[in-house]
């Protein structure tokens, strides 16, 4: 299958991304129905569009899916930040598990203080050779 070759037409990947654009929608979810968008064939920028989301915006949730599954739990439970967890989802398995384990034991003086620490993290196992 070509780059440009779509599974579903377009009028029916607009109608299941509206699923993704109410204002209860849950994070994982938006996740959810955005990767069977791009496994449909759909771009980030093309969901975007359907979505009223910036192609970044659309990258990060689709970034969730690679949360460890208890990550995923605390962020559907609301003991983790969507913010947050999008930093952690960069991570490699065993770090989102660290990252996880300090956040819930309370380890970070905020929300904040977790993401600049998971974003350090994330820099450093990029940088390693």
């Amino acid at each position: 299958m070509a780059a440009t070759d779509k599974v579903i037409p377009a009028s029916l990947a607009c109608r299941i991304a509206e699923l993704a654009t109410g204002t209860d929608v849950a994070p994982l979810v938006e996740a959810r129905v955005f990767r069977v968008l791009t496994t449909a064939g759909y771009e980030q920028s093309e969901i975007g569009t359907m979505t009223g989301h910036r192609a970044c915006y659309v990258g990060w949730r689709l970034d969730l899916l690679k949360l460890i599954a208890p990550a995923q739990t605390a962020l559907e439970n609301g003991d983790l930040s969507v913010n947050l967890a999008s930093w952690i989802a960069l991570l490699s398995e065993p770090n989102q598990t660290l990252m996880l384990a300090r956040w819930l034991r309370g380890d970070f003086s905020g929300a904040r203080h977790a993401e600049r620490y998971a974003r350090a993290i994330a820099e450093d196992e990029t940088t390693q050779f």
